[in-house]
């Protein structure tokens, strides 16, 4: 049987229904779509079939056990389908995994790649979160005295989908827009639907022209909402939009897996004949990506640990930025022969990589992308008969005699340490003619040209970039070394500039033929060369290498037959000690600016108080609105009334607080029930007090009715105290008092609440 205190009709939980599925759309961009929507909409439903079965008639616990049956049979429909029997059937791993992701789903689903309905687990936040959030929104709903607070938990549903969802929310404001709408219209709505039930069975007839203040008065919080919506939907919306996932730390530790940057030699000498992969599909002109580093710390150029925005991806990768300039993503396909190691051959500007071989569900579970640098990253490793296919978008090409229209771009890239001292040397001697940034880069990459070029298999080279191998390459006479001292060299020598770079490792043909459309990298293809930022056009490639036929001398010199006497030279006359200017920059960026204003935590800290402030605005609106009534009663222009303005506040803090008083009643009799629930609060004297000032002989002083509204401000107070936790809480909440205001006196018609609050007489 049904409880006395809920209300069995379906028409209560379409408002839960509603914005449940306002919410559901919310987290379709995280997910891609279809995924989001399967798992946020089937919570929604099983919450509210959990709601419609308990409500009034199981108790919490009950209820709970109940929800936790329901998500075990369902979790495997809605987020873990690869884990099912017959595709709908929970199995014992779906058991096991939908227990963990419980708690392990809400981490998995800030760091992966978007969209993340590629992945299982992740769903599981939506479908929990829209499960418990609609089974407590659906038994509120359904109750006859706090219907108004169904709204709480579903706004706690919209707040899960805007911080564990991405920046860009195409629908956001209209959801948040229809959220609202739903919400309050639903309770206007169900108002004016309870006054009507009582007004029936009470015989009170209602003035028609009381329908239209409640109208207005609907208009008016609307109004207000919008108008807080409206403010605060920039920070939610907008591109900088405030999520989760910008300030979590992605779980890959780079410091398990090595440099690839020092296994070059390896590839240059002992795997010089062998084939690496077979590449399929690859532009004309493009070069094969395998790792971008950017940070040097005396021993190894490697991805700095603090930068590398690595986050899962899969075979759909979203772009957090999008370029005009950039042409439409291509397909290229790429077979592992001799290539071992965890860095992904074909890193780039990504739409997804496929992965077709043995191993593919490994791999596809362990791929980890770093947007920022292009590169991509399998911790199953890579190995002899692993296929798989990659979505790439590749820039558009770069004249280079138009650099220096553009100019260096502004990017912050991490810090070096351990610099040798002869990169400082070199570098001052070299850009000493140069008059801008743009010259410094160009001038640095020929003066490494005019090289030579060894591998280390004529003993003219050593492995390694080390800060010792970097000191001897700069400072002996004659610079040798092959592709990978050089590209860290040039490298470290832009950072004493304080431009921007980055070393890249890849692949192209050594020979500088055109690359075919089914081409075989081999061991000696393999490459280094340096990236620098540039307005409007990106990373642009520099190749400070010599040519591999740049070799060094090493034949020794045949004597002269006939030698001439040697002469002693004359003696070189003192000479100043050369100045080399070092022009770090054609900027001031070495330049301490000082303490810099932390813009991205002020704009975290404003979206989140913009946040807060929209959840608050309903009861902000109601506490507004009750000081208006009191300032109104307390200021009426009798003094009778306002008398009758004192016990009308006691009335209506009641109302509020769930205790139901009479307005039939006189004072007296509504004080003798109010005095029951409320001892301490002395409404007894109160009342009489009232009674003597509004009925006896004269017209009472302004003493007096401070006096009274003094009393009654604390009689108030009292009543409040004396409440339970809960319901002291609910009365903010609450505006019944404000839809049903409080007679002034007894058997007196009550004013219009729109006519009141704007200080009209009736």
């Amino acid at each position: 049987m049904t409880s006395s205190r809920t209300i069995a009709s379906p028409f209560n939980l379409l408002p839960v229904a509603l914005t449940g599925a306002l919410c559901a759309l919310g987290f379709g961009p995280v997910f891609g779509g279809w995924p989001g929507y399967l798992a946020a909409g089937g919570g929604v439903l099983l919450g509210l079939v959990l709601a419609w079965i308990s409500a009034g008639r199981w108790g919490v616990a009950l209820t709970t056990a109940a929800g936790i049956i329901i998500y075990i049979a369902f979790v495997g429909v809605l987020a873990l389908p690869d884990t099912t029997i017959a595709g709908f059937l929970p199995s014992l791993e779906t058991v096991q995994r939908g227990t963990l992701l419980v708690v392990q789903s809400w981490r998995d689903l800030l760091t992966v790649a978007v969209p993340a309905g590629v992945f299982s687990g992740p769903a599981v936040v939506p479908m929990l979160s829209a499960l418990i959030c609609s089974t407590a929104a659906g038994r509120l709903a359904l109750t006859r005295r706090w219907y108004a607070l169904a709204g709480v938990p579903m706004l706690v549903l919209l707040l899960v989908a805007i911080l564990w969802g991405t920046s860009r929310a195409p629908l956001g404001g209209w959801i948040g827009f229809g959220f609202v709408i739903v919400l309050l219209g639903w309770i206007v709505i169900r108002q004016a639907h309870d006054r009507a039930v009582a007004h029936e069975l009470s015989g009170f007839d209602t003035p028609r022209a009381r329908s239209w203040t409640r109208l207005l008065s609907a208009a008016l919080v609307l109004a207000v909402s919008a108008g807080v919506a409206v403010m605060v939907s920039p920070m939610i919306t907008g591109a900088d939009r405030v999520v989760l996932r910008r300030f979590v730390e992605p779980p890959l530790d780079l410091r398990n897996y090595a440099s690839p940057l020092m296994s070059y030699r390896y590839l240059e000498v002992d795997q010089k004949l062998v084939t690496q992969f077979t590449v399929h599909g690859l532009p004309e002109g493009s070069r094969l990506r395998l790792a971008t580093l950017d940070t040097y710390d005396g021993v190894v150029y490697n991805v700095a640990a603090d930068s590398a925005e690595f986050v899962r991806a899969g075979a759909d990768i979203e772009p957090r930025r999008t370029s005009e300039d950039q042409a439409s993503a291509m397909t290229m396909q790429v077979s592992i022969d001799g290539y071992r190691g965890v860095w992904l051959p074909g890193g780039g500007d990504l739409r997804g990589v496929t992965f077709n071989g043995a191993n593919a569900a490994d791999q596809t579970k362990t791929l980890y992308y770093n947007e920022g640098t292009g590169t991509a990253l399998v911790t199953a490793g890579l190995e002899q008969g692993d296929d798989y296919q990659v979505q790439i978008v590749t820039p558009p090409p770069v004249d280079r005699a138009t650099l220096a229209d553009h100019g260096i771009e502004d990017v912050s890239v991490p810090s070096t340490e351990r610099v040798p001292d002869a990169v400082l040397k070199k570098t001052a001697e070299i850009v000493a003619g140069a008059a801008t940034s743009v010259d410094q880069v160009l001038a640095i990459e020929k003066a490494l040209q005019e090289g030579y070029y060894s591998d280390g298999s004529d003993g003219q080279s050593m492995s390694g970039h080390s800060e010792a191998r970097i000191e001897s390459l700069l400072s002996l006479p004659e610079m040798v070394g092959d592709d990978e001292q050089y590209a860290v060299a040039m490298g470290l020598m832009l950072d004493q500039l304080g431009i921007p770079s980055r070393v890249v490792l890849g692949f192209y043909p050594s020979d500088g033929s055109v690359v075919p459309q089914r081409w075989e990298a081999l061991g000696t293809d393999a490459h280094v060369w340096v990236e620098v930022p540039f307005n409007d056009l990106g990373w642009v490639s520099f190749d400070p290498t010599p040519d591999r036929d740049r070799r060094p001398e090493t034949t020794v010199p045949k004597p002269n037959p006939k030698p001439r006497p040697q002469v002693q030279p004359p003696p070189v006359p003192p000479q100043e000690p050369p100045e080399a200017p070092m022009q770090l920059s054609d900027d001031e960026s070495d330049q301490d600016d000082g303490w810099q204003i932390p813009w991205e935590v002020i704009k975290a800290i404003a979206a989140a108080l913009g946040i807060g402030a929209l959840a608050a605005s309903p009861f902000l609106l109601i506490a507004a609105l009750r000081g208006r009534r009191r300032r109104l009663r307390r200021e009426a222009e009798l003094p009778a009334d306002r008398l009758s303005g004192g016990w009308a506040e006691i009335v209506d803090t009641a109302t509020d607080l769930g205790i139901r008083v009479d307005a039939l009643q006189t004072r007296r009799e509504q004080a003798s029930e109010l005095a029951a629930s409320v001892p301490d609060a002395d409404i007894d004297r109160l009342a009489a007090a009232i009674d003597y000032g509004v009925f006896g002989d004269g017209t009472p002083r302004e003493a007096y009715i401070d006096q009274i509204w003094a009393t009654t401000a604390l009689a108030a107070s009292t009543m409040r105290a004396s409440a339970g936790r809960w319901r002291r809480l609910a009365y903010f909440a609450t505006p019944v008092s404000l839809a049903r205001p409080a007679i002034s006196g007894p058997l007196e018609k009550p004013q219009p609440i729109i006519r009141r609050l704007l200080g009209r007489k009736p």
